[in-house]
Protein backbone atom coordinates (compact mmCIF):
# COMPACT_ATOMS: atom_id res chain seq x y z
CA UNK A 1 0.00 0.00 0.00
CA UNK A 2 2.57 2.95 0.85
CA UNK A 3 4.53 1.76 -2.15
CA UNK A 4 1.35 2.28 -4.17
CA UNK A 5 0.65 5.49 -2.34
CA UNK A 6 4.16 6.87 -3.06
CA UNK A 7 3.44 6.32 -6.92
CA UNK A 8 0.55 8.30 -6.63
CA UNK A 9 -1.58 5.00 -7.85
CA UNK A 10 -4.33 6.05 -4.82
CA UNK A 11 -7.14 3.71 -6.17
CA UNK A 12 -5.00 0.77 -6.69
CA UNK A 13 -3.81 1.20 -2.88
CA UNK A 14 -7.67 1.54 -2.27
CA UNK A 15 -7.92 -2.13 -3.28
CA UNK A 16 -4.98 -3.12 -1.55
CA UNK A 17 -6.28 -2.18 1.70
CA UNK A 18 -9.68 -3.09 1.05
CA UNK A 19 -8.58 -6.72 0.80
CA UNK A 20 -5.79 -6.88 3.73
CA UNK A 21 -9.12 -5.61 5.62
CA UNK A 22 -11.41 -8.18 4.68
CA UNK A 23 -8.80 -10.90 4.83
CA UNK A 24 -8.08 -10.05 8.39
CA UNK A 25 -11.70 -9.44 9.50
CA UNK A 26 -12.34 -13.16 8.14
CA UNK A 27 -9.41 -14.19 10.61
CA UNK A 28 -10.41 -12.41 13.23
CA UNK A 29 -10.89 -14.02 16.89
CA UNK A 30 -10.37 -13.48 20.52
CA UNK A 31 -6.62 -13.44 19.91
CA UNK A 32 -4.99 -10.26 20.10
CA UNK A 33 -2.92 -10.36 17.00
CA UNK A 34 -5.77 -11.14 15.15
CA UNK A 35 -7.44 -7.65 16.60
CA UNK A 36 -4.10 -6.24 16.03
CA UNK A 37 -3.81 -6.80 12.64
CA UNK A 38 -7.74 -6.04 12.03
CA UNK A 39 -7.19 -2.66 13.64
CA UNK A 40 -3.53 -1.71 11.81
CA UNK A 41 -5.45 -2.96 8.65
CA UNK A 42 -8.32 -0.11 9.38
CA UNK A 43 -6.33 2.93 10.27
CA UNK A 44 -4.20 2.11 6.79
CA UNK A 45 -7.33 2.21 5.08
CA UNK A 46 -8.81 5.01 7.03
CA UNK A 47 -5.77 7.14 6.78
CA UNK A 48 -5.79 6.52 2.32
CA UNK A 49 -9.47 7.37 2.36
CA UNK A 50 -8.23 11.08 4.59
CA UNK A 51 -5.71 11.33 1.57
CA UNK A 52 -9.07 10.48 -1.17
CA UNK A 53 -11.37 13.25 0.54
CA UNK A 54 -13.39 10.33 1.60
CA UNK A 55 -13.88 11.57 4.95
CA UNK A 56 -17.27 9.61 6.14
CA UNK A 57 -15.46 6.78 5.38
CA UNK A 58 -12.64 7.50 7.05
CA UNK A 59 -14.71 7.95 10.59
CA UNK A 60 -16.65 4.52 10.32
CA UNK A 61 -13.39 2.77 9.93
CA UNK A 62 -11.31 5.13 12.43
CA UNK A 63 -14.16 4.12 14.95
CA UNK A 64 -14.17 0.14 14.18
CA UNK A 65 -10.87 0.22 15.01
CA UNK A 66 -10.95 2.74 18.19
CA UNK A 67 -13.89 -0.02 19.29
CA UNK A 68 -11.03 -2.84 18.62
CA UNK A 69 -8.72 -1.19 20.80
CA UNK A 70 -10.18 1.26 23.17
CA UNK A 71 -10.07 -0.81 26.25
CA UNK A 72 -6.14 -1.63 25.71
CA UNK A 73 -3.35 -0.20 27.81
CA UNK A 74 -0.75 -1.57 25.29
CA UNK A 75 -2.77 0.60 22.55
CA UNK A 76 -2.31 3.86 23.93
CA UNK A 77 -0.34 5.59 21.48
CA UNK A 78 -2.08 3.78 18.67
CA UNK A 79 -5.79 4.86 19.95
CA UNK A 80 -4.24 8.56 20.39
CA UNK A 81 -3.08 8.39 17.07
CA UNK A 82 -7.12 6.95 15.70
CA UNK A 83 -8.42 10.02 17.38
CA UNK A 84 -6.17 12.27 15.81
CA UNK A 85 -7.02 11.16 12.25
CA UNK A 86 -10.70 11.13 13.91
CA UNK A 87 -10.62 14.44 14.40
CA UNK A 88 -8.41 15.24 10.80
CA UNK A 89 -11.69 13.31 9.35
CA UNK A 90 -14.21 15.67 11.04
CA UNK A 91 -12.47 18.76 10.03
CA UNK A 92 -12.54 17.91 6.43
CA UNK A 93 -16.59 17.75 6.79
CA UNK A 94 -16.56 21.27 8.42
CA UNK A 95 -17.83 19.57 11.83
CA UNK A 96 -15.13 21.58 13.86
CA UNK A 97 -16.98 20.52 17.78
CA UNK A 98 -16.26 16.52 16.51
CA UNK A 99 -12.71 17.35 15.37
CA UNK A 100 -12.12 19.29 18.58
CA UNK A 101 -13.76 16.58 20.53
CA UNK A 102 -11.84 13.86 18.90
CA UNK A 103 -8.53 15.85 19.05
CA UNK A 104 -9.01 16.55 23.02
CA UNK A 105 -9.51 12.86 23.05
CA UNK A 106 -5.87 12.21 21.40
CA UNK A 107 -4.59 14.56 23.68
CA UNK A 108 -5.56 12.44 26.40
CA UNK A 109 -4.11 9.33 25.38
CA UNK A 110 -0.88 10.86 24.15
CA UNK A 111 -0.12 12.80 27.65
CA UNK A 112 -1.68 8.98 29.26
CA UNK A 113 1.65 7.23 27.35
CA UNK A 114 4.86 6.54 29.37
CA UNK A 115 6.68 8.04 28.37
CA UNK A 116 4.02 11.12 27.06
CA UNK A 117 4.03 11.56 23.80
CA UNK A 118 4.49 15.16 23.93
CA UNK A 119 5.24 16.29 19.81
CA UNK A 120 2.17 14.73 19.43
CA UNK A 121 0.38 17.02 22.59
CA UNK A 122 1.75 19.92 20.61
CA UNK A 123 0.09 19.10 17.19
CA UNK A 124 -3.27 18.20 18.98
CA UNK A 125 -2.74 21.30 20.60
CA UNK A 126 -1.97 23.57 17.79
CA UNK A 127 -5.37 21.96 16.10
CA UNK A 128 -7.19 22.83 18.86
CA UNK A 129 -6.02 26.44 18.53
CA UNK A 130 -7.19 26.63 15.10
CA UNK A 131 -10.60 25.52 15.67
CA UNK A 132 -10.97 27.46 18.77
CA UNK A 133 -9.47 30.53 16.76
CA UNK A 134 -12.14 30.04 13.90
CA UNK A 135 -14.98 29.78 17.05
CA UNK A 136 -14.31 32.95 18.33
CA UNK A 137 -12.58 31.95 21.46
CA UNK A 138 -9.07 33.91 21.62
CA UNK A 139 -8.38 33.27 25.02
CA UNK A 140 -8.69 29.75 24.42
CA UNK A 141 -6.89 29.61 21.27
CA UNK A 142 -4.18 31.20 23.15
CA UNK A 143 -3.92 29.29 25.68
CA UNK A 144 -3.69 25.85 23.19
CA UNK A 145 -1.42 27.72 21.17
CA UNK A 146 1.11 28.46 23.88
CA UNK A 147 0.82 24.86 25.16
CA UNK A 148 1.90 23.49 21.87
CA UNK A 149 4.47 26.26 21.70
CA UNK A 150 6.06 25.29 25.34
CA UNK A 151 6.14 21.85 23.97
CA UNK A 152 7.93 22.56 20.85
CA UNK A 153 10.76 25.10 22.55
CA UNK A 154 11.43 22.25 25.14
CA UNK A 155 11.54 19.16 22.63
CA UNK A 156 13.08 20.16 19.51
CA UNK A 157 13.75 23.88 19.66
CA UNK A 158 12.96 27.32 18.08
CA UNK A 159 15.37 26.86 15.40
CA UNK A 160 12.73 24.20 13.31
CA UNK A 161 9.79 24.70 10.53
CA UNK A 162 7.14 23.25 13.20
CA UNK A 163 8.19 25.70 16.06
CA UNK A 164 7.74 28.90 13.40
CA UNK A 165 4.78 27.54 12.32
CA UNK A 166 3.33 27.43 16.05
CA UNK A 167 4.74 31.12 16.39
CA UNK A 168 3.03 32.27 13.65
CA UNK A 169 -0.40 31.21 14.89
CA UNK A 170 0.05 32.71 18.23
CA UNK A 171 0.96 35.53 16.16
CA UNK A 172 -1.96 35.57 14.17
CA UNK A 173 -4.59 35.33 17.45
CA UNK A 174 -2.69 38.04 19.06
CA UNK A 175 -3.02 40.45 16.67
CA UNK A 176 -6.95 39.46 16.39
CA UNK A 177 -7.17 39.88 19.94
CA UNK A 178 -5.26 43.58 19.69
CA UNK A 179 -2.28 42.34 21.49
CA UNK A 180 0.32 44.28 18.92
CA UNK A 181 3.26 43.77 20.76
CA UNK A 182 2.91 40.44 21.41
CA UNK A 183 2.03 39.36 18.02
CA UNK A 184 4.67 41.89 16.78
CA UNK A 185 7.40 39.16 18.69
CA UNK A 186 6.10 36.22 17.64
CA UNK A 187 6.06 36.93 13.80
CA UNK A 188 9.46 38.63 14.17
CA UNK A 189 10.53 34.56 15.76
CA UNK A 190 8.69 32.87 13.41
CA UNK A 191 10.75 35.12 10.49
CA UNK A 192 13.82 34.81 11.97
CA UNK A 193 13.59 31.11 11.77
CA UNK A 194 12.20 30.83 8.71
CA UNK A 195 14.20 33.05 7.00
CA UNK A 196 17.48 30.85 8.35
CA UNK A 197 15.94 27.15 7.77
CA UNK A 198 13.70 28.23 4.08
CA UNK A 199 16.00 31.29 2.93
CA UNK A 200 14.18 34.72 1.49
CA UNK A 201 12.47 32.75 -1.64
CA UNK A 202 9.72 30.09 0.03
CA UNK A 203 6.11 30.92 0.81
CA UNK A 204 6.30 30.52 4.70
CA UNK A 205 9.08 33.35 4.78
CA UNK A 206 6.64 35.57 2.43
CA UNK A 207 3.97 34.69 5.23
CA UNK A 208 6.09 35.70 8.13
CA UNK A 209 7.02 38.98 5.97
CA UNK A 210 3.41 39.69 5.67
CA UNK A 211 2.11 38.62 9.01
CA UNK A 212 5.03 41.22 10.20
CA UNK A 213 3.83 44.04 8.61
CA UNK A 214 0.22 43.88 9.20
CA UNK A 215 1.97 43.72 12.96
CA UNK A 216 4.01 46.36 12.89
CA UNK A 217 1.06 48.88 10.52
CA UNK A 218 -1.24 48.10 13.01
CA UNK A 219 1.21 49.66 15.69
CA UNK A 220 1.64 53.20 13.68
CA UNK A 221 5.32 51.55 11.90
CA UNK A 222 4.44 52.21 8.58
CA UNK A 223 8.58 52.22 7.30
Amino acid sequence: VQSLREEGNLHEALHSCNAAVEKCQHELSPDLDTINAFATSLETRADLFLELGQHENAIEDLKHAIDQLENRPDKIAQVGRLYALLGAAYDGMGQNDSASSAWQTAVVYFEKHEPPLLLDVAAMTNNLGFNTKAGGDLDGAEDHFLKSLEIMHAEIGQNHEETAAVSNNLGAVYLAAGYLDQAREMHMMALGTRRELFGENHPDTAQSHNNLALALLKTGDRT
